[in-house]
């Protein structure tokens, strides 16, 4: 977890969410509750807390190395978004950029080595080897910026979503994964 500004809180999670949210939830809606009081008394177990300067890069892998031990929740359907506009800005950098191919979308190699690009070089496991569900991702993502709304739809979730619940979690295949897809 990494403290608030001015190490305060509240704290944001980078593992273990789903405690820490459940924590916040239960203290805002029965302070008085008798688990809730014994919670905040012994505190959460086996927590590290973060400076809040840590580098984002540095939180990213962290909860990314977390998550192959115990697959956490998976990247909700918010991270891909971000994590698809990553490896796009890299892959236009690449193909457009100096001893870059050029390719358009036009071009019959351009799946292919988009492919190879974000599967074999930058090893993409999000969307579980298929460039069709990563293409629909950024789609996605494009248009919620094209129309500057991707911010307020990651808040409006943030607010009103459980990401711990297994059709919101990247999982192709398992327990009904990608419902939002």
């Amino acid at each position: 977890m990494v403290f608030g500004q001015n190490n305060s809180l509240p704290v944001h999670a980078i593992t273990f969410n789903h405690r820490s949210e459940a924590m916040y939830r239960a203290l805002t809606r029965d302070p008085e509750s008798p688990y809730v009081k014994k919670a905040l008394s012994t505190g959460l177990e086996s927590v590290r807390m973060l400076r809040p300067d840590t580098p984002d890069s540095v939180r990213r892998m962290l909860c990314s190395m977390h998550n192959q031990y115990h697959e956490g929740t998976g990247e909700t359907w918010l991270a891909l978004l971000d994590k698809a506009e990553e490896l796009m800005e890299a892959w236009d950098a690449k193909n457009n950029g100096p001893g870059g191919s050029g390719l358009t979308t036009r071009h019959k190699e351009y799946d292919t080595c988009l492919e190879r690009f974000l599967f074999k070089e930058k090893q993409a496991t999000a969307w579980g080897g298929s460039l069709n569900f990563f293409k629909s991702t950024t789609i996605l993502n494009n248009y919620l910026t094209k129309f500057a709304v991707k911010d307020e739809v990651r808040r409006f979730c943030n607010e009103r979503m459980n990401f711990a619940d297994f059709k919101l979690v990247n999982r192709p295949g398992q327990n009904g994964g990608l419902g939002l897809w």
